[in-house]
């Protein structure tokens, strides 16, 4: 909720190469329905329940506005002075409750609505830079590699902590990031 990994690869005939790596920020701390929209609209502040909206349809929508301005403005932010034409985003399989009140009366639901409420502003700040997005499903991702890019999990791996980029070790997210952003590249 509020924030996801990036990490943006060059891909070309010498092998892979981080770029650059980091946190990007989908909503605002300081703001609760653009960080968690479905959890203010469900009634809950972290563990603590409180009262429910009237409306919580209201509190999803102008939430999901201001976390859709919020990853479009921190995406420039992230990408200057950087061009990017493809872009892997990995998601999972659990489906969405098909209405906000469905949603909120559950919370793992409030957890998947969340989810896909920050998968959402992510796609839709790629794709407005005209930036063509690959979804890369988190849970056969490893197969993919294996059946794509011809490198099995193990030697995936050892391949990334192989690179050392100036930025420092590599986190297990970014990692993720830079083989879903490479499965897009190997998809054009």
């Amino acid at each position: 909720m509020g924030w996801t990994c990036c990490a943006i690869v060059d891909v070309n005939k010498a092998g892979l190469r981080r770029v650059a790596t980091g946190r990007l920020d989908t909503g605002d701390e300081a703001d609760r329905e653009s960080w968690e929209p479905y959890h203010v609209a469900g009634g809950w502040r972290g563990l603590e329940r409180v009262p429910v909206s009237d409306n919580p349809a209201t509190i999803v929508n102008r939430g999901m506005r201001a976390q859709r301005r919020h990853t479009r403005k921190n995406l420039e932010i992230f990408l200057q002075d950087i061009t990017v034409y493809r872009a892997g985003i990995l998601v999972g399989r659990g489906s969405k409750a098909a209405t906000i009140e469905q949603a909120i009366n559950s919370h793992p639901q409030i957890h998947m609505a969340e989810s896909h409420a920050v998968c959402d502003a992510i796609v839709a700040a790629l794709e407005s830079r005209s930036i063509a997005v690959h979804r890369i499903d988190r849970k056969t991702m490893f197969a993919q590699t294996a059946s794509e890019l011809g490198f099995e999990k193990e030697n995936i791996m050892q391949l990334l902590a192989s690179i050392t980029p100036a930025q420092g070790p590599w986190r297990q997210e970014e990692k993720y990031c830079a083989i879903a952003a490479w499965l897009a590249v190997a998809r054009h």
